[in-house]
């Protein structure tokens, strides 16, 4: 049902492996239990030259508090097969499994890459009772590390809410007041989970840093599973951050220049923040799903957010929780952009909220799908929200509050027009006794009239079609590429009116009760469909065929030149043939019918169908 919105890097170039440059002195540095180069990861590493490779094999290795200081390829056997276990002990200051913090002098140049394995059971540093599974630190103004990639890897908290910590923990500074040196940071295609605070928590980092495909949980004590924020840098940081394609149980991403910290009221925002193409579910009690946000008093140019780009995510909350939102954007945001998301069964679909008195200059949420929200756009701020394009679930302006709709709320102006209506047509609107037409359920017009375009993330949408009287095949579909779905209708028997009617979109909210049985409830109340477009159709009564005429005969066949019933034939409002006999009362019936037909003309009454557009 997403359209996935993907980042194309410009200007990469791709080199055939073969004329990729490695250093002369690359080695291949192996670790098992038996008849390996080393037996410990540990060892390993501190053997290894910059620019090496360590290769894990499958089993169980005890591993923690092992120091990364140079460009090194660290690679198991695979999630599952090779599983570095932390021991859950005290190691002073030296906390988790991996520090990659590379020294005061560099150590040769390239990257640092750690994939394939399973990180399980972090100990924890033993002055703040705090873990990080991998903790990434760039402490000196210099380093010969022009990237870190966390890529393949299964990363497992304690699950222990008395033991707190990170999954993956980065942060830079300053030296001397002057940034240093960061790589680039791009963390792929893992799982984290059982993680008190976040999954991913980057802090200051003034490089790119992509956070892409990773499948995460929120954490336990209900933080975001990734947390990108600045408690070091006073200038806003250039660098893109591109958070894209990942899953989340729970709020996915947290982006602010300062976390909850008073005593860092003017360090910087974010110049370049894309967040697009992840799925979050089971969104609950007060959770946002993306949170972008300044969280400071000063309302000077390094503490504002830059563009922020909310693009093309799914979010779905647990259909009873007022106090949730899908999108927040809080504070100075110069220019966000919240378009092409699907938000369902949350409190408040777009929120926009003022912090500490700080205001956003502009916020666009268009072409959303903002469905079976207690309010589809929030805004508390002085600033005019553009929420103009979206599908609501209702036929009439949003703000109206009609009760399919998702709402609008707050003291700030909110634009509603254009908004999407669905409409339902019919290939006839008159259809004979047993006849039938095509209908035509569509949501790919504006209130204005204009068209939908294709930005809006509804393809896939269920699609109910009912009638009074006669009858609907199928009765339940979907949307198409379109955004059309079709249904034939077949007319019942006997004259008369008949109204069909299209339901687009369902929210269902499936949630478990004490007792174990489970309900459907949104807000209090039962599954929801979008608002219901009816049509009123005719059913004319089919016409009876004068067959031959005659005398004397039965009411089947009739006769010749009697006075018996014509016959009644087989086919529908179909005149005798002109090339037969005919005698004066099968005329005389032939002429009535004519006669009939014309009168049937001047009511607007129509025997063949007419389209309707």
């Amino acid at each position: 049902m997403r359209r996935l919105h993907r980042l194309a890097l410009a200007g990469a170039v791709v080199l055939p492996m073969a004329l990729v440059a490695t250093p002369a002195s690359a080695a291949e540095l192996s670790v098992c239990a038996v008849g390996c180069d080393h037996t410990t990861v540990a060892d390993a590493v501190a053997a290894a030259a910059a620019g090496d490779t360590i290769t894990i094999g499958a089993g169980t290795f005890p591993t923690f508090g092992v120091v990364v200081d140079k460009p090194l390829t660290i690679q198991g056997a695979g999630v599952g097969q090779t599983i570095l276990d932390g021991g859950g002990a005290s190691v002073g200051s030296v906390p988790g499994i991996f520090r990659i913090l590379p020294g005061l002098d560099a150590k040769g140049s390239g990257e640092i890459i750690v994939r394939d394995m399973s990180l399980v059971n972090p100990g924890k540093n033993t002055t703040a009772s705090q873990y990080f599974t991998i903790s990434i630190g760039i402490k000196q103004a210099t380093t010969g590390i022009t990237g870190i990639t966390l890529t393949d890897l299964d990363v497992e908290g304690t699950g222990d809410a008395a033991r707190t910590g990170y999954g993956v923990y980065a942060d830079t500074g300053l030296t001397g007041g002057v940034p240093r040196e960061t790589p680039p940071l791009t963390i792929t295609d893992s799982r984290f989970s059982e993680h008190v605070f976040n999954g991913i928590g980057v802090d200051g980092w003034g490089a790119p840093v992509t956070i892409s495909g990773n499948d995460l949980q929120e954490g336990i004590g209900g933080s975001s599973s990734i947390l990108v924020f600045n408690e070091y840098l006073p200038d806003r940081i250039i660098d893109p951050v591109v958070i894209t394609d990942n899953v989340s149980d729970g709020r996915l991403v947290y982006i602010r220049n300062i976390d909850f910290n008073a005593t860092l009221d003017t360090r910087g925002g974010f110049d370049d923040v894309t967040i697009a193409g992840n799925v979050i579910t089971g969104l609950a009690n007060v959770d946002a799903g993306i949170l972008v946000s300044t969280n400071s008093t000063a309302a000077t140019e390094p503490t504002q957010m830059g563009t922020v780009r909310v693009l093309d995510n799914d979010i779905v909350g647990d259909g009873t929780s007022p106090g949730t939102a899908g999108v927040t954007i809080g504070g100075h945001v110069i220019d966000a952009g919240v378009q092409g998301n699907s938000v369902v069964g949350v409190g408040t679909g777009v929120n926009v909220t003022q912090v500490k008195n700080q205001n956003p200059v502009s916020v666009e949420a268009t072409d959303n799908r903002l469905f079976a929200d207690d309010n589809g756009v929030g805004n508390t701020t002085t600033t005019t929200v553009d929420a103009s394009r979206n599908w609501w679930g209702c036929q009439t302006d949003p703000a109206l509050g009609a009760p399919e709709c998702s709402g609008v709320s707050g003291t700030g102006g909110v634009t509603t027009a254009p908004w999407v209506v669905a409409r339902l047509v019919s290939s006839a609107d008159s259809v004979v006794e047993g006849g039938t037409a095509t209908l035509t359920a569509a949501l790919d017009r504006l209130s204005d009239g204009e068209p939908v375009g294709d930005a809006l993330p509804v393809g896939g949408l269920d699609v109910q079609f009912s009638a009074d009287r006669g009858a609907v095949d199928p009765a339940d579909t979907v949307l198409d590429e379109a955004l059309t779905a079709t249904s034939t209708y077949t007319a019942p028997a006997g004259p008369g009116a008949d109204t069909v009617t299209a339901r687009i979109d369902l929210a269902e909210f499936e949630i478990a009760e004490p007792e174990g049985d489970l309900q459907l409830l949104a807000f209090g109340d039962a599954a929801v469909r979008g608002e219901a477009i009816t049509l009123p159709l005719t059913i004319t009564a089919a016409a009876v065929d004068p067959g031959t005429g005659g005398s004397g005969g039965d009411s089947g066949t009739g006769g010749s030149g009697g006075t018996g019933a014509p016959g009644s034939g087989t086919a529908a409002g179909v005149l005798p043939d002109a090339g037969s006999p005919v005698d004066a009362g099968g005329l005389a019936a032939a002429l009535a019918l004519l006669a009939l037909g014309g009168v049937a003309m001047r009511m607007g009454l129509r025997v063949q169908p007419r389209h309707r557009a």
